[in-house]
């Protein structure tokens, strides 16, 4: 546990680092901040006019944008993250989910989870589309998705590394594609219900306490991103 909480430390260390690095090789003796590279990009992209940037990338034109990955909605777990742009091919990024669903009380079917997520990106290539990035979890789960099954509650931290790809689909929209590999740990608590008999009310019986360890794919997701807020000025 005590690895995953310094996990969530480097990512926010992650992003000064990042802010600092702002130079780039161009040539041999030829060196150009990435403000200043960022910049050529943008003007570039404002010359072509909207549909030109639509073709060359998001032109990075917003400061603070709004995303949502769909397939936790599938799951009916609404989930809401904001973005700050917060230097040239950098974002850093806030997530949240949040669902209790129960299903009969005599069976007493159960999910039920909240989570939240910080993320760090850094964006490749002239049009900026890929990233990479670094991604941190907080959830508490609660599940039982079958009247024979034991039920289990805990918490989980999860960390790991982060890629997509991201294009626009209209001016102020984007469709977002991301994959995330890391390691999750946590402890479940393992419990049995006792359903409705002779008038009584349910209950639930404790049986036993396990730690959760797991690697893999641990994030899925096919987001929408909607701009909020825009720079005020294309050369800045």
């Amino acid at each position: 546990m005590r690895f995953l909480k310094y996990y969530l430390l480097v990512i926010l260390m992650f992003v000064p680092a990042l802010m600092r690095a702002q130079e780039v090789v161009l040539s041999g003796d030829s060196i150009i901040s990435m403000k200043d590279l960022h910049r050529v990009h943008r003007l570039e992209r404002e010359a072509r006019g909207p549909l030109g940037r639509r073709d060359m990338g998001d032109g990075r034109q917003t400061v603070l944008s709004l995303r949502s990955n769909l397939l936790r909605w599938l799951t009916f777990t609404p989930e809401l993250g904001l973005i700050w742009h917060c230097a040239p091919r950098v974002d850093v990024q806030f997530n949240a989910a949040w669902t209790s669903l129960s299903v009969s009380d005599r069976y007493r079917k159960r999910y039920a989870m909240w989570l939240v997520s910080p993320e760090v990106r850094y964006y490749l290539g002239a049009h900026e589309r890929y990233y990479v990035g670094l991604q941190g979890e907080i959830s508490e789960r609660n599940y039982r998705l079958r009247g024979r099954d034991e039920g289990r509650q805990g918490r989980v931290y999860g960390c790991g590394l982060v890629g997509g790809y991201q294009w626009r689909i209209s001016r102020h929209t984007s469709l977002d594609l991301h994959v995330g590999v890391g390691y999750n740990a946590g402890k479940m608590s393992h419990y049995d219900h006792n359903p409705l008999f002779n008038g009584q009310e349910p209950s639930l019986t404790f049986l036993r306490e396990e730690d959760e360890h797991r690697f893999g794919i641990n994030h899925l997701g096919i987001s929408l991103v909607w701009d909020l807020a825009g720079r005020k000025g294309v050369g800045r």
